[in-house]
C-alpha cells in the first residue's frame, strides 16, 4: 500500500473487503496508535510515524456525514501480505496500549473481545487472500 511504484514491483496484491464495522474499528485504532506510539513506547513496536499516517489516510475510506453525524460505510482496498501483517501489528499495539494505566484511555468502543475479533478477521483475511494461494 505504500507507493504506486512499490505496488508495481509487488505483484502479490489482493482485494480486502472492509465492512462498515471494521472500517470504524480500523479508523479508531490507527488514529489511537498514531497519537500514542511515539510518546509512550516507540521501541516496543517497529512502526514509523510516516507509515501510521499513511494508514490513517487509507482507512479514512468513505464516510457519510450529515449534521455532525459520521457513519463509516466500509470499502475495499488492494493490500499486500506485508500490509496485513502491519495492520495486525497496529491492532496488537492498540490492544497493549489500551491496557496500560499510563495511557489514560482505551480505544473508544472496542472491548477486549473486539480486539480479538479484529485479529481473527485479519488472520482469516491473510489466509484467504494469500496463504491459501500458496498451497495451490
Amino acid at each position: 500500500m505504500i507507493e504506486d511504484k512499490k505496488r508495481q514491483r509487488d505483484p502479490q496484491q489482493a482485494e480486502l473487503v472492509v465492512s462498515a464495522e471494521r472500517h470504524q474499528q480500523l479508523q479508531d485504532i490507527v488514529g489511537y496508535v498514531k497519537s500514542l506510539h511515539h510518546v509512550i513506547d516507540p521501541d516496543m513496536y517497529d512502526m514509523s510515524l510516516e507509515k501510521l499516517e499513511e494508514w490513517e489516510w487509507y482507512v479514512e475510506g468513505v464516510e457519510f456525514e450529515s449534521e455532525g453525524f459520521e457513519e463509516c460505510l466500509g470499502f475495499t482496498m488492494q493490500v499486500s501480505w506485508d500490509d496485513l501483517i502491519f495492520l495486525r501489528l497496529v491492532v496488537e499495539a492498540a490492544d497493549t496500549y489500551s491496557h496500560r494505566r499510563t495511557t489514560g484511555r482505551r480505544v473508544e468502543g472496542i472491548t477486549d473481545q473486539g480486539f480479538d475479533d479484529l485479529m481473527k478477521w485479519l488472520a482469516r483475511s491473510e489466509h484467504e487472500l494469500f496463504r491459501s494461494k500458496l498451497k495451490n
